[in-house]
């Protein structure tokens, strides 16, 4: 169970470090990730909706709380589609801004 642990953090750090500080990031604009990584946004995305949206953004916390994700809603409904190597994911075309506390 420790080394599982451990496997997570280490793989939400990497996660974090290819999002975070790149200032707002459309979905879009990534298209292809890793499973890994598609894993870690599904949750950024999930932990944003449980709060209610202020001004239009939706925050929340990655799961070791060092990161903080801001994720804004897409203008007029625009859509994209994230490639994994295992599947495909449309879903709107959020702004997505990761910074690291």
């Amino acid at each position: 169970m420790a080394q599982r642990r451990a496997a997570e953090r280490v793989e939400l750090a990497s996660v974090l470090e290819r999002f975070a500080d790149r200032g707002v990031v459309r979905l879009s604009d990534v298209a292809q990730v890793d499973e890994r990584e598609l894993t870690h946004l599904l949750a950024w995305l999930s932990r944003a909706y449980e709060a209610p949206a202020r001004d239009g953004v939706r925050r929340a916390a990655s799961s070791d709380g060092r990161g903080e994700i801001r994720l804004v809603e897409p203008p007029e409904g625009a859509r994209t589609t994230l490639h994994a190597p295992h599947g495909t994911l449309e879903t709107p075309d959020y702004r997505l801004e990761v910074t690291l506390r």
